[in-house]
């Protein structure tokens, strides 16, 4: 059942950001500095890194926000946890966002099953959220995720990475 109910919010979120029109040139913009932002090599020490950065549209009044992770082959973050379960879900962080109107939630890339109900994240993962700028603020906008790490061996405290990116 909570596997349904999460299928459906999966499909409402693509609903609604669907029908949200941007800019084709400024979507393509995004989707190209996204695969363009890197990202540190995760190792062994430290399985995950995020990096993050802003793209702004031609005129200057909408911006999109970016967050890029890698994780070491072998090592996951939680996308979905069933309540009866301990593992503890990731979250995007986006703080000092005055001054910006949200346009859409966060695109997050499709989650991979797992076991017992669990969704997790593997790889290279990229976070996008669209917004109108109202206000410039002078305060750096504060990106990243705060999620727990685990491998088939263990599991490591729960972490959050941020970057901040000056508008």
């Amino acid at each position: 059942m909570r596997r349904l109910v999460f299928y459906m919010l999966l499909l409402c979120y693509s609903s609604v950001t669907a029908q949200i029109e941007l800019d084709k040139d400024f979507k393509l913009a995004v989707e190209k500095a996204s695969k363009e932002l890197e990202v540190k090599r995760p190792e062994t020490t430290d399985p995950v890194k995020v990096n993050a950065n802003v793209v702004w549209n031609e005129s200057k009044d909408q911006l999109a926000v970016i967050v890029k992770a890698s994780i070491l082959r072998g090592w996951h973050i939680y996308a979905f946890v069933p309540e009866n379960q301990p593992y503890i879900e990731f979250n995007t962080v986006l703080n000092n966002i005055e001054g910006l109107e949200p346009i859409t939630s966060w695109k997050n890339p499709p989650p991979l099953p797992y076991e017992q109900g669990i969704y997790i994240y593997e790889g290279d993962l990229i976070f996008t959220r669209y917004f109108n700028l109202k206000e410039r603020s002078k305060k750096p906008i504060e990106a990243g995720l705060f999620y727990q790490t685990c491998n088939i061996n263990q599991c490591l405290r729960p972490n959050q990475k941020t970057i901040n990116i000056t508008l």
